[in-house]
């Protein structure tokens, strides 16, 4: 996205703000705009795959968004037969009509958003909402079609991080904590609260993929309707038990009578002297939140629609994370990118030989989930000395045989099927290993 003037363009489309941005920029509005550039490319990915997936024309809805920009991407490049709803501002109504020349293409109205998704039934809803998206939850999942697309982007950072206990149990029905892992917790929740309303309508859910940024956290579901698809769902919310001493986390699958604290098998060895030190967080989703072969599509789109650089590295990241490989190689045939030799320290990298390259092949529907949550080696550092390299401390797992790859969740954090033990204990060796050589 670029903003010039008070023009703001992203994707092809522009929409002119009232003065110069630094100062439009006070408005929650314009400010929504330019943070959410991600959660909106990621909805562009979506309508264009739902479109050649989907036989005919297709109704798709952007709920709330003020500025309608969402709907003009969609209308300006997506070539196949849609029928785009967008719901704006009822004060900017006019203004949005007359801006562009695409807007014609769509149909503009300015309800209140459960009254147009009550009323009204959408292959793909888009909820981009200044806070919590748990409120429009209801209207949106009984408005959906079957095996329909809905993408939800919450704003309401501060409350998934726990800075408002209250108003986070009020709102999600779930109890959060400030922790390393608070970005997947915090989609787990959503995704819970998602499950609870899809099956009040007799539809069940999957989670295709989820984005975390600074600003918001995104998360795209698969809709089913039918009893059949319901019922799988409901075991997968569960509660977490969580240590407060050394951060470890298991899902209590039997759900169905929790027990006090201190009757509870302890995670680790912080509970064995100290039962005080488990919680219990949620209730939350606890099935996978990435399916490998969608964000592949979802990346294909990208790279067509040749959104920028940083867009497209988060799409390859998700990727990556998606399937957490055991190698290098693997990683970079997932990517399809060339691979080379690091042995020749002195000389310019060799390529790998042909046969090397072809003998890796990704199968992405044969991929086992991604590893729960992830960890972020600050919280584990060792005092003193310098902190190992990410990449480093990614491939000395792969070495050691676990899964391990980078994460869109934080720049030092690590997603890998190590246990918390042996992810600490690598971090103290890698950490004496520098110590020495410095």
């Amino acid at each position: 996205m670029s903003c010039i003037n008070g023009n703001v363009l992203e994707h092809g489309v522009s929409y002119q703000t009232e003065g110069p941005i630094e100062a439009a920029l006070t408005s929650k509005r314009v400010s929504k705009i330019v943070e959410l550039s991600t959660s909106r490319a990621i909805a562009l990915c979506c309508v264009k795959l739902l479109s050649d997936k989907t036989a005919g024309p297709i109704s798709v809805l952007d709920a709330i968004n003020a500025f309608a920009l969402p709907g003009l991407q969609w209308v300006k490049h997506i070539n196949k037969d849609i029928k785009v709803t967008s719901n704006v501002a009822k004060e900017l109504q006019n203004d949005i009509c007359g801006q562009n020349e695409d807007v014609h293409q769509m149909e503009i109205v300015a309800e209140d958003p459960h009254v147009l998704m009550h009323s009204r039934k959408f292959k793909f809803i888009y909820i981009e909402a200044i806070g919590s998206t748990v409120t429009y939850l209801d209207a949106a999942l009984r408005s959906i079609n079957h095996e329909g697309l809905l993408c939800v982007t919450s704003t309401d950072i501060a409350i998934l991080n726990n800075k408002s206990p209250d108003t986070a149990l009020r709102l999600y029905g779930a109890k959060f904590l400030k922790s390393e892992y608070w970005g997947e917790m915090a989609v787990r929740v959503i995704a819970a609260n998602v499950l609870r309303a899809a099956g009040r309508w007799g539809k069940g859910v999957t989670i295709e993929m989820c984005t975390v940024t600074e600003y918001s956290v995104t998360v795209v579901f698969h809709v089913l309707r039918g009893a059949k698809h319901v019922e799988p769902c409901l075991p997968l919310v569960q509660p977490l038990s969580h240590c407060l001493n050394c951060q470890a986390c298991a899902f209590n699958e039997d759900c169905s009578q929790t027990l006090p604290l201190n009757e509870q098998t302890p995670l680790c060895g912080c509970g064995d002297n100290n039962t005080s030190a488990l919680t219990q967080l949620g209730p939350m989703w606890s099935g996978s939140i990435f399916n490998p072969t969608f964000i592949q599509k979802l990346l294909d789109q990208a790279i067509d629609f040749k959104m920028s650089e940083s867009l497209t590295k988060i799409f390859q990241l998700l990727l990556i994370e998606s399937v957490c490989c055991k190698s290098e190689l693997a990683e970079n045939a997932l990517l399809k990118l060339p691979e080379t030799s690091t042995s020749n320290q002195d000389g310019p990298p060799e390529k790998k030989a042909k046969s090397d390259e072809e003998s890796i092949v990704i199968k992405l529907d044969d991929i086992q989930p991604a590893p729960l949550f992830y960890f972020d080696f600050q919280h584990h550092s060792v005092k003193g000395g310098n902190p190992p390299k990410l990449s480093a401390v990614v491939e000395r797992l792969r070495k050691l045989g676990h899964r391990a790859s980078k994460t869109h969740f934080g720049p030092r954090c690590v997603r890998t099927s190590a246990s918390l033990q042996q992810f600490n204990d690598l971090l103290k060796q890698m950490w004496e290993e520098i110590s020495k050589t410095t």
